[in-house]
């Protein structure tokens, strides 16, 4: 089983047989019987160096939320039960206590490097968030085990959201457009640079790449945090109720990402969305970020 096999946990576009391996339970499973789990555990799936994840984590704990950070999947309780009905039962519990999981922060599994123990492990929780009947940021879906936001999805007219121009080229032909230029992969959906002005060395002449036109004077980042909105550009985070109003449909999809916008009086472009933000984009004004997050998971 060679590596491309098994989807990495930040890869945007994740093994397909794989994930449809996962989904193939959960697309079955009509109804989901809940657990009681008022009373139990935050759960954060992120990786040992997430210092995102980490410091949410802490905050939680500093508010009498109980948190858990598991290492290692034997940490984890999982049950899952269907009836032949299609309706399933699904808890998740961690410790030697079994103290029941209430809600789920998504971030990625960090449990295994082994291929076949990571897809096993990769599958399993796949289904399980899936049908989990708490919150859970960054849910599986069929896309991926976590969340692809790709800009020609989210943007649509009943959404009122548009897209900027965008030209698929490669390396060799890329056209930059004035004033700046947004460039990501589309193998992976990875950021490959901005620029008013690419250099000719560190662009794999094999790729693809989408390049994007924005205006940065007219460029703003806003971060999704359960449901409130968060304009990075000022220093305690105050978002233009306009622009949190327009932005919206978008927050039902995407509960913990940053945006990259252009507006002006006419138009609301999406540049790029990414579903991992980083706490020193938000540091200023971290416990309202964090308190935000708390509320449409557990409070």
């Amino acid at each position: 089983m060679n590596d491309p096999f098994i989807p990495e946990a930040a890869r945007p576009c994740p093994n397909k047989v794989l994930a449809g391996e996962a989904w193939a339970l959960a697309s079955r499973l009509d109804g989901v019987n809940e657990q009681d789990a008022s009373e139990g555990v935050l759960l954060i799936l992120a990786g040992a160096e997430d210092r995102t994840a980490q410091r949410f984590g802490a905050s939680a704990e500093r508010l009498g939320i109980p948190c858990a950070i598991p290492r290692s999947a034997a940490e984890v309780g999982m049950r899952m039960l269907a009836e032949r009905d299609g309706t399933v039962s699904c808890r998740l519990s961690i410790g030697e206590e079994q103290q029941p999981v209430r809600a789920v922060l998504n971030r990625g599994l960090p449990f295994s490097d082994q291929p076949f123990v990571e897809a096993e492990l990769m599958a399993s929780w796949w289904a399980a968030l899936a049908c989990f009947p708490g919150p859970v940021i960054n849910r599986p879906s069929r896309d991926g085990f976590l969340p692809n936001p790709d800009v020609l999805r989210l943007a649509s007219p009943e959404s009122g959201i548009e897209l900027p121009p965008i030209r698929i080229a490669t390396s060799r032909e890329l056209a930059i457009h004035a004033p700046a230029t947004h460039l990501r992969r589309l193998s992976d959906g990875g950021h490959a640079g901005s620029f008013a002005a690419v250099p000719e060395a560190g662009f794999d002449d094999g790729e693809v790449y989408a390049a994007t036109r924005f205006d940065p004077s007219r460029t703003c980042q806003v971060l999704v945090a359960g449901n409130e909105f968060f304009d990075l550009s000022h220093e305690n985070g105050d978002i233009a109720p306009d622009l949190a109003r327009r932005l919206r449909p978008v927050a039902a999809r995407l509960r913990f990402s940053l945006l990259v916008v252009e507006r002006d009086a006419a138009a609301l472009r999406l540049t790029h969305a990414s579903p991992f933000p980083a706490v020193h984009q938000y540091q200023h004004f971290e416990d309202r970020v964090h308190r935000a997050l708390l509320e449409f998971l557990v409070l």
